[in-house]
């Protein structure tokens, strides 16, 4: 099968599948200057020892304290964010703790666990993917810059139209995306030529098929991501369930079950 296929299917419209605590001070001493000394080395221990409330949102960045600091950004700074677009973080030990598979391993059976992977997103930050992980069942869209029905279906995302029918699926899905009843990211695998996606390739799709909850990915090791996870054609829409294991694959490229994970959305 050759990668660049597209699967045209027989649906109302053509749908392609293309820290701890300071000890305290000494005993008082004699003397008001002994007193006075040792109460304030006491205050200034207890507050180095309490540090920031981890569950507040200190800069209003939409980032929880202890979710900055475990990413490494700066919980007093709004302008230091862990992603620009605004995605969901999910602490690196919960994160870790899935044991998805690495880079090689990647696997499209259901009830597999789905592979954890960093790529660029349209704002030039890494994602990883497991920050989408442990809420609700997400939905992953492998699609190419060059391929007709991958640019149909982030339309109908997007609402800026339904080229290619995709509403026949389930129409509600995009409301339950801006809900957040379900989670989509796409992975754009192959740009114009074939060859793999680059930031700017990134930022142009989501600024045609603009929707703030969705993940534009790409870039570096992108490709070989795609290639991996492709089923039959492009695009190829796999289902998850929120603990990240796969619920749903593509069916037969001949019909309509093709779309199926799409089409299970209804039953969420």
């Amino acid at each position: 099968m050759k990668l660049h296929q597209i699967l045209l299917l027989a649906i109302p419209l053509t749908l392609a599948a293309c820290g701890d605590e300071k000890e305290a001070g000494d005993d008082a001493g004699e003397g008001e200057g002994e007193g006075e000394g040792e109460g304030e080395g006491e205050g200034e221990g207890e507050g180095e020892g309490e540090g920031p409330d981890p569950l507040a949102d200190d800069d209003g960045d939409g980032y929880l304290n202890g979710e900055e600091e475990d990413a490494g950004t700066d919980y007093q700074d709004a302008e230091s964010v862990i992603y620009e677009g605004g995605w969901p973080y999910v602490m690196s030990a919960d994160k870790d703790s899935y044991g998805a598979p690495e880079s090689g391993a990647y696997s499209a059976t259901v009830g597999d666990q789905f592979p954890r992977f960093q790529l660029t997103d349209q704002f030039g930050d890494t994602f990883d993917n497991y920050d989408m992980a442990g809420t609700v069942p997400t939905l992953v869209d492998i699609s190419a810059v060059w391929c007709g029905p991958c640019n149909g279906i982030s339309e109908w995302l997007s609402g800026v139209g339904d080229s290619y029918g995709f509403s026949s699926l389930n129409a509600d899905l995009p409301d339950m995306i801006a809900d957040g009843e379900v989670q989509w990211i796409t992975i754009l695998g192959e740009d114009r030529s074939g060859g793999e996606t680059v930031e700017g390739q990134l930022a142009a799709w989501d600024e045609r098929y603009h929707s703030p909850y969705i993940p534009v990915l790409g870039g570096p090791g992108s490709q070989q991501v795609a290639y991996d996870l492709l089923g039959a054609g492009w695009p190829t829409v796999i289902l998850l369930n929120a603990d990240y294991t796969i619920r749903t694959v593509p069916g037969s490229p001949s019909g309509i079950e093709y779309y199926q994970a799409v089409l299970d959305t209804a039953d969420l």
